[in-house]
């Protein structure tokens, strides 16, 4: 038994997962609401920061509404917090209203984290945010969204490896649960994007695709999905991946998140679904 923990703890240490690292200066919050939900349920959203740097640090937060609009404009208008001290954790309640002034409103949230003496020095910060609503019996329902780093991403140029798509695995709909999937593309702001979503049934078979255009940082939550294409039960997956890309500016290259919430129908209850890529970490790890 100690042999085999020592293995594990062996291939853990060797393996340079990307799912073991939260910790970067720059990532994403995919979902991030302050709205109303189905059942009457009033959504919003927390945040909490984590300062994984030896020093104080800034953080700067943009909202990029939904919609698939460009929203290359939203880099102008940055929200500023902090300091934050070393290893210590700033919480934001209702983030969109207290730091953006933001009522009514969904998206997704960009960070960067910089030194607060230096801001022009990036500097790493941990990011969690937790959506939630009340609950009719007291106290609040919701899901925690992990902060995505920017090195999460679908990379087009990493297909060799399996890290050019976004699956998202165990998508349900029918009358226990609702699935909700969505897409954003994080590109520098002069590239647009179309992206592939084919969706595969319990058994591994096609079940329905489409494609969705994303303009500069564009983000689209396609609510209901599996119902919008005539698909009932659970099972499902959905692969993500780049059909084309087109930029004004040379040199560019295309990157891009997906995510899904599977919502309980009776409790309005939701979970998060991560993003994985499709190809493992190449590690070599042999039990003795």
């Amino acid at each position: 038994m100690k042999a085999a923990a020592s293995a594990v703890a062996a291939c853990l240490v060797a393996a340079a997962s990307h799912a073991a690292f939260r910790s970067a200066d720059q990532g994403v919050i995919l979902a991030v609401g302050r709205t109303p939900g189905a059942n009457g349920a009033q959504f919003a959203t927390d945040l909490r920061v984590l300062n994984a740097a030896p020093a104080p640090v800034r953080l700067d937060l943009v909202f990029l509404p939904t919609g698939g609009g460009d929203n290359s404009e939203a880099l102008s208008r940055v929200v500023t917090l902090g300091p934050i001290a070393p290893r210590a954790t700033l919480e934001v309640p209702d983030v969109l209203l207290t730091a953006f002034g933001i009522p009514v409103g969904y998206g997704a949230i960009l960070y960067f984290g910089s030194l607060a003496d230096a801001p022009a020095v990036v500097a790493p910060v941990i990011v969690q945010a937790r959506a939630y609503a009340a609950g009719e019996a007291g106290g609040t329902f919701g899901a925690l969204e992990p902060g995505l780093p920017y090195y999460d991403e679908a990379n087009p140029g990493a297909s060799a490896v399996g890290a050019d798509t976004h699956v998202l695995a165990g998508l349900e709909e029918d009358e226990a649960f609702r699935t909700n999937v969505g897409v954003w593309n994080g590109s520098d702001p002069s590239t647009s994007v179309v992206l592939a979503i084919d969706v595969f049934d319990r058994d591994g078979r096609p079940a329905a695709s489409l494609t969705e255009r994303l303009a500069p940082l564009a983000h689209r939550q396609l609510n209901g999905l599996l119902a919008q294409l005539g698909l009932h039960g659970s099972g499902y997956s959905i692969a993500v991946s780049l059909v084309s890309s087109t930029s004004s500016e040379p040199g560019t290259r295309p990157y891009f998140f997906a995510y899904a919430t599977i919502t309980d129908n009776g409790t309005n209850d939701p979970a998060f679904v991560e993003p994985a890529y499709r190809g493992e970490e190449p590690v070599a790890c042999i039990f003795p």
